[in-house]
């Protein structure tokens, strides 16, 4: 019995590696190798930033480097989801974020991941606390001149921000207005915070601040001028029924 020629057996084995190789996986869909932070601060960065890995319709890892993959907020309302909201997966099929932030008055977010052609993915909820009001910022400037004494006609408004620039929503806070520099400042100096639409916290002066004295004291000068000129008067005034009173 003749054996088999090599050539046979070289032919018979490559048959056998190609009919044993598995086919490269398909791109199906993307899932989370990591959740978001599960707790952050309003306009903070998470401190846990999401990973999404590309897999095929079994589940297995699918290696592709260039799919884009966009973060956005799955349901919730009034928060605005900030930071880079878009990664690219590297050489690994993995998509790495890195500031991706909500902000908002407070409340509970999960986060939608998409990419163009595979089924998306929801993650857990994020919630995020109330920031903490560090400064004042002013939303409407007041007139840019006016009359002495004059009702401003665009009044002041304030809005309450925290260290990132972002709204606060906090009611109840006492804002002053004052002057720089020298003048009077008249009308309604205070005003009490009101809570609007959108999570804002704003304050208006409405229509009772006005500049009484804004020339740097020249009309307090001329008042004082107007004030000895009618003393003055009522001096001559007194002299001259004094006057008359001796004369008859």
């Amino acid at each position: 019995m003749r054996r088999p020629s090599w050539k046979f057996l070289l032919a018979a084995a490559v048959h056998a590696a190609c009919s044993d190789s598995t086919p490269p996986s398909t791109l199906a869909k993307i899932t989370i190798a990591m959740q978001p932070s599960a707790w952050s601060s309003s306009g903070a960065p998470f401190a846990q930033q999401p990973v999404i890995q590309l897999r095929d319709a079994l589940g297995t890892t699918v290696s592709q480097a260039g799919v884009v993959v966009t973060a956005s907020i799955a349901s919730g309302t009034g928060g605005t989801l900030g930071g880079g909201m878009s990664a690219t997966t590297n050489g690994a099929g993995v998509a790495s974020f890195s500031t991706l932030n909500i902000i908002s008055a407070g409340g509970s977010y999960p986060l939608a991941f998409s990419a163009t052609g595979l089924t998306s993915v929801t993650s857990t909820t994020v919630a995020i606390s109330a920031p903490s009001a560090t400064k004042l910022a002013i939303t409407t400037q007041p007139s840019s001149s006016v009359q002495t004494g004059a009702v401003f006609g665009q009044q002041p408004v304030i809005q309450l921000q925290d260290a990132s620039s972002n709204p606060v929503s906090q009611s109840g806070v006492v804002v002053t207005a004052s002057l720089v520099g020298g003048g009077t400042l008249g009308g309604t100096s205070t005003a009490l915070g009101t809570l609007l639409s959108g999570n804002n916290v704003l304050w208006s002066f409405g229509a009772g601040v006005g500049q009484s004295v804004f020339d740097g004291g020249a009309l307090r000068h001329r008042q004082r001028a107007a004030q000895a000129a009618l003393d003055q008067a009522k001096a001559q005034y007194r002299g001259a029924v004094l006057a008359a009173f001796q004369n008859t």
